[in-house]
C-alpha cells in the first residue's frame, strides 16, 4: 500500500490531467454506445429497423 501512494504522489499535475481526460473520454464512449444501442432497439421496436 506504501509503495502505490509513493507513486500516486509522485505523479506531476499533468499526468493527473491525461489520466482524467483518458478517464473522461473512456465515460463518454461508454455513454454514446449506449445511447446508439437504445435508439437502435427503439427503432426496432416500432418497426423501422
Amino acid at each position: 500500500m506504501d509503495t502505490l501512494k509513493e507513486v500516486v504522489s509522485s505523479l506531476p499535475w499533468f499526468a493527473w490531467v491525461a489520466i482524467i481526460a483518458l478517464i473522461l473520454s473512456m465515460i463518454k464512449s461508454v455513454i454514446a454506445m449506449t445511447h446508439a444501442h437504445t435508439e437502435r432497439m427503439e427503432k426496432i421496436k416500432h418497426g423501422e429497423g
